[in-house]
């Protein structure tokens, strides 16, 4: 037992020395070496002894917290780089207080490095342990709080999150915060080989696809040109332009969209667009096929939907993996990013294409990893069609009412199932406007947002909501908000019973107990409160009845104000599908 637990204080040891030895790593500036202020603490210790021992900082050690954070700022607005605050846990960070405040007023870059006591030790009168994460509460350009690594593939993390800080600070003229736990043994207590250097996480990050990024941009350019296994990923709030089709059609790759993506112009034949990647990856022999992994990954948008996707190209060793970001937040769950590009993304991608090979004179075909990726992506929708044919549930209703939509309309799209069946079993449909609220991902206020997506769209635009049966009960008060304000709008409204998400999930409870803690069976009538609220009610109960009341509520919709269509669904097992 005792050799048990040196194995594992080693284990946090090193954790501990690899995570600060990352994020000092995304600080280091070879050329110009960071210059770091610390005040000693023995909470802090693996990174004063990381950036100690790195060639790409220069240390100032100051006893007194309030003087070195000053002592920063002088630093900091002379030379115009970011300068390196770190202090220990307790009452240390306090002391950076009046320095922090005139560093955001003035606009002058500071790091702030905070070391923490681990979750576990808050709220139990563990010594010199404060509410530290959002001490500077505005006055902070950007925070983040990083838990105490458990192992040293944390250390991906802790690099990216210093990269992020690190370019606030400097971009956004101001002090940025990371608050960083570490859990005993803080370090080695015998001398040990220095932590292997983070080849996980961010590597590079660029604002400008000119100046100080054009070097970068011709390197990952000259290498994608010559790699013919690469894919294009367009995750939500992604946009398919000309620019981005232009890059594709000279590279040869694959690009996967999903529906929530906006296009901008019509389909080309010489891109090779998938749609069913999700249905494709959910098949283990095709996530486990080494011949459908990409070498080279260009990223647009937020992280994708399909959890199928996400697992998938997290498990993919990608040596040049690259996002183009036009959004404020890091957008990768797997720190699986080597370069992030920030900016709007056609700038990006016009950029990259006058970097490329001009395309000849015959048009570009796909190259035949993306012509791999087509027909497995044409066999899965068959199979995903097929399925809905001979089936009514939740994915064939999505299915059914993306392929109805007339063009130009908008579909707004609840979360939980119906953005996910949306996903597995509808074809893309660029014609149409897909919205989803994928900030949060969260279903509160859909009736709402419906309301205020047909006010803002014209009259002539079909402007559609699909939800689930909780997500609709959640705003139900949007009924009476809709005879105010006389939006036409249609909700579709599936009807199965509760949460059906939750049947799907391998909870750990007896089917009862899953009843009542997470599906939250329902019984609303939902044609009594539409009846109510005076609004037009239509009621489905299989594919054909469906599509007839489907047909019956778009020929409705000028001047109807809301209107609410029910699905009545089955409860579905998650095996089936």
């Amino acid at each position: 037992r005792r050799g048990a637990l040196k194995a594992a204080e080693r284990r946090t040891a090193a954790a501990n020395g690899a995570c600060a030895a990352a994020l000092v790593e995304a600080c280091a500036d070879a050329a110009r070496p960071r210059r770091v202020v610390l005040s000693p603490g023995n909470r802090s210790g693996a990174l004063a002894l990381a950036f100690a021992a790195s060639p790409g900082c220069v240390v100032d050690v100051i006893l007194d917290e309030r003087q070195a954070a000053f002592f920063a700022l002088g630093l900091a607005r002379q030379s115009g780089r970011a300068v390196v605050l770190l202090c220990t846990s307790g009452s240390a960070l306090a002391h950076y207080a009046a320095a922090v405040l005139e560093a955001h007023h003035a606009q002058v870059p500071l790091l702030l490095l905070s070391a923490d006591r681990p979750a576990e030790l808050h709220h139990c009168g563990a010594p010199q342990t404060v509410e530290q994460a959002r001490f500077f509460g505005p006055h902070a350009t950007y925070v983040a709080g990083l838990p105490a690594p458990q192992t040293a593939a944390a250390a991906a993390a802790w690099r990216t999150q210093g990269i992020l800080a690190l370019d606030a600070a400097t971009c956004g003229r101001g002090p940025a915060h990371l608050n960083v736990a570490f859990a005993e043994p803080l370090y080695a207590t015998t001398k040990a080989a220095p932590p292997a250097a983070c080849r996980r996480g961010l590597q590079q990050l660029h604002r400008a696809p000119a100046g100080a990024a054009a070097p970068a941009l011709a390197a990952w350019a000259a290498a994608a040109s010559r790699q013919r296994r690469g894919m294009v990923v367009c995750g939500p709030q992604a946009e398919v332009s000309d620019e981005l089709a232009e890059v594709a059609a000279r590279l040869g790759w694959p690009v996967l969209v999903e529906p929530t993506v906006h296009a901008s112009l019509h389909h080309r034949s010489t891109v090779a667009w998938v749609r069913h990647y999700d249905a494709l990856l959910r098949n283990p022999k095709n996530a486990a096929d080494a011949a459908l992994r990409p070498r080279t990954v260009l990223r647009l948008g937020a992280s994708p939907t399909s959890k199928a996707l996400n697992r998938w190209l997290a498990q993919t060793p990608l040596p040049a993996a690259v996002q183009l970001v036009a959004l404020p937040r890091y957008p990768d769950p797997s720190y699986s990013l080597q370069q992030m590009w920030v900016g709007e993304a056609s700038t990006w991608l016009a950029a990259l294409a006058a970097q490329l090979p001009p395309r000849p004179s015959r048009p570009s075909r796909p190259s035949a990893f993306a012509r791999r990726w087509q027909v497995l992506d044409a066999d899965a929708a068959a199979a995903a069609g097929a399925f809905c044919d001979a089936n009514f549930f939740s994915g064939s209703v999505a299915r059914q009412l993306v392929v109805a939509l007339p063009p130009g309309s908008c579909l707004l799209v609840g979360n939980s199932m119906p953005i996910r069946d949306l996903d597995a079993f509808a074809p893309w449909a660029p014609q149409l406007q897909v919205r989803c609220s994928r900030g949060t991902n969260g279903i509160d206020g859909a009736l709402c947002t419906l309301l205020g997506t047909a006010a803002a769209s014209p009259p002539s635009t079909p402007v559609v909501g699909l939800f689930g049966d909780l997500t609709f009960l959640h705003d139900v008060g949007a009924l009476q908000l809709s005879l105010q304000l006389q939006c036409d709008a249609l909700a579709v409204v599936l009807n199965n019973g509760g949460g059906d998400i939750f049947r799907r999930l391998p909870l750990p409870v007896a089917a009862a107990e899953r009843q009542r803690l997470f599906v939250a069976p329902q019984r609303a009538d939902l044609r009594a409160l539409c009846a109510g609220a005076g609004l037009k009610y239509w009621r489905a109960t299989g594919a054909q009845s469906f599509a007839a009341m489907l047909q019956g509520a778009l020929a409705a919709r000028r001047g109807g104000g809301l209107q609410v269509l029910e699905v009545i669904l089955a409860p579905t097992s998650g095996e089936k599908i």
